[in-house]
């Protein structure tokens, strides 16, 4: 009898996870991989030129050391310019969700002024045209859109 639940085989990346402890530029091998972020010293993870992912393409990018120098997700510049759009979630013990939206910018970034911690994530995803970028942080302000 055939398994009804096999949905084919999965994508390059599909389900791997990688430590990074320095720069990285991203590729679009890197589809379906989740990120770790593990020096706390902070760095840039450059995502692929848009032209070279398919609709469809993500990753998840966690904070897996609370930094003590900004972690900074950009968009490859001079080839793509302000197609990342995005919505984070903040959740804290003391307030209620809260959204912070942007439209049109260059970077992602994990602030450590404002309090980016250990689990603080975010995910994009491409359509194509633009890359979309969702996530959550304990405290308001401590990923920013620029």
């Amino acid at each position: 009898m055939a398994n009804s639940h096999f949905k084919g085989p999965l994508s390059v990346g599909s389900g791997q996870v990688e430590s990074l402890i320095t720069t990285k530029t991203l590729d679009k091998e890197d589809n379906g991989k989740t990120f770790f972020l593990n020096l706390a010293g902070g760095f840039t993870v450059t995502l692929p030129a848009l032209a070279t992912v398919d609709a469809g393409w993500k990753v998840k990018i966690i904070v897996g050391i609370t930094p003590t120098t900004a972690y900074i997700v950009t968009e490859l510049v001079g080839t793509d310019t302000n197609k990342l759009v995005g919505n984070v979630n903040t959740s804290t013990a003391t307030t209620s969700a809260s959204k912070f939206n942007a439209t049109g910018f260059t970077l992602v970034t994990f602030v450590v002024a404002s309090g980016a911690v250990k689990g603080d994530y975010i995910e994009i995803v491409s359509d194509g045209s633009f890359y979309y970028v969702s996530g959550n942080t304990t405290v308001p302000a401590a990923i920013t859109f620029t």
